[in-house]
């Protein structure tokens, strides 16, 4: 298993990034005022209560700490500043590219086991943000728990994870 001591700071820090980037992914996809704060909660939600599969668990705990560690006070998660800058489109680019360059960093640095239970324990998250609301429907009767555009964006972050 790895820990924070195994990676660079430049590495750690994208790492720290990759739970805050699979939910704004999803939210990004399908965007509305009223569910993004839904999602929001439910991203903040999950990262403390989202178990992460046994293999992966002392790197997500590790990351989880830190991130309330360096959250507390904050009225976002760290390593989101730049989702506010560009297009939704530009952002979502970047979000995919800093998602893409994941993979490759835990395999130089820990086991497949690691390494797959870590974008497991990612994949969840995004599926909470995306389940977090309905859309659709009369006042929430008739509507979908994911839309067609977040199934979309679950499934660019399974590709690029």
């Amino acid at each position: 298993m790895t820990t924070k001591a195994d990676y660079t700071p430049e590495e750690w820090g994208r790492l720290l990034q990759a739970p805050a980037y699979v939910g704004f992914y999803v939210i990004m996809a399908d965007p509305n005022l009223r569910r993004m704060i839904k999602e929001l909660r439910a991203l903040s939600k999950a990262l403390e209560r989202q178990p992460a599969p046994e293999d992966a668990q002392e790197l997500v705990n590790s990351l989880v700490d830190e991130i309330r560690e360096k959250s507390e006070g904050m009225k976002k998660l760290p390593g989101t500043e730049e989702l506010s800058q560009g297009t939704p489109e530009e952002i979502r680019a970047r979000i995919l590219d800093t998602l893409r360059s994941i993979g490759p960093l835990l395999e130089r640095k820990a086991n497949p086991e690691e390494v797959a239970g870590f974008k497991e324990w990612l994949l969840s998250l995004a599926l909470v943000v995306a389940e977090a609301s309905k859309k659709g429907g009369l006042l929430g009767i008739g509507g979908v728990r994911v839309s067609e555009k977040e199934k979309m964006a679950l499934a660019d972050l399974d590709d690029v994870l």
